[in-house]
């Protein structure tokens, strides 16, 4: 409440709408259940020996445990998060430099383009903040859209998680249509968790 993340009523508190975006350490622990399912489905394009890109969101963050399970795997990210649960799991890992973002705990701006650029990654794992009824990946922050459309572009494949709390909804920046990538992955409405 002290941050305004949330509005306090008699009985409770709930999450204040009208702040547009929270930290990292807050959304990590949102839908939580759901951030799981999807990367459980979103593991089907992991193997041996491949090279992944994961984002600085936090329902991808949930994908650094199952690498764990495979051999040779190569992480590139511009997430310090994605970077510290690496550690946990022995798994190799390439941060990308550039401009800290201690809001979300990653790193933005033309360095990290750049250097993210230099990469051919077999598998860029993103999110981001909304996908419109008319297939519209889009975030409101252009430093974090600029790193996922960098990525996607040297990526043989590229598959975006949302949860459902992102539909239907367009942001300002784009990041992508729903054809430019190889798969979104979204549990429908009636889905249990």
């Amino acid at each position: 409440e002290e941050n305004g993340y949330l509005k306090r009523y008699n009985g409770g508190a709930v999450y204040n709408k009208e702040f547009d975006h929270l930290p990292i350490e807050s959304r990590k622990l949102l839908n939580t259940a759901e951030k799981r399912q999807l990367c459980e489905r979103a593991r089907r394009y992991l193997r041996d020996n491949c090279s992944i890109f994961i984002d600085s969101s936090s329902t991808c963050l949930n994908l650094v445990p199952m690498l764990a399970d495979f051999k040779g795997i190569t992480l590139i990210t511009n997430s310090v998060q994605c970077l510290l649960a690496a550690e946990r799991h022995h798994l190799k890992c390439i941060i990308a430099g550039g401009n800290y973002n201690e809001y979300d705990r990653c790193t933005v701006g033309v360095e990290t383009v750049e250097f993210l650029r230099r990469f051919n990654v077999d598998v860029a794992f993103l999110s981001s903040r909304s996908i419109s009824d008319e297939g519209i990946i889009s975030d409101s922050d252009a430093p974090q859209t600029a790193v996922r459309r960098a990525v996607m572009q040297n990526s043989k494949k590229t598959v975006i998680l949302l949860e459902r709390t992102k539909q239907h909804q367009k942001l300002l920046y784009t990041l992508c249509r729903k054809a430019e990538a190889n798969e979104i992955i979204m549990l429908n409405g009636g889905e249990k968790l």
